[in-house]
């Protein structure tokens, strides 16, 4: 079994309130965890409104499946993300 470990840094700079913060979150761990079947959650900078820390795994039989999956999520989020991502760091246990 191997797992890929994302961390994501995200900034919201249109976001004025923590609710606005979780809505627009909420939608796009929605759309990861459906499209990509991973365990997605926010980890970090929960009181911030305008930036978030998202941790998103992976898990996979084999190391060259899951890094091509974790390339292929980071590639969606940065494509679906309306704000800028601040941060990406990657590991494969």
């Amino acid at each position: 079994m191997v797992i890929a470990a994302i961390r994501l840094e995200l900034s919201i700079p249109e976001s004025g309130s923590l609710k606005a913060k979780r809505m627009v979150l909420k939608s796009l761990m929605d759309k990861v965890r459906t499209r990509f079947g991973a365990a997605v959650a926010e980890v970090g900078d929960q009181d911030l409104w305008q930036r978030a820390v998202v941790g998103i795994a992976l898990i996979s039989g084999e190391e060259g499946h899951v890094r091509d999956m974790a390339a292929k999520t980071i590639g969606f989020v940065e494509s679906h993300w309306e704000g800028e991502v601040l941060s990406i760091e990657t590991e494969i246990l």
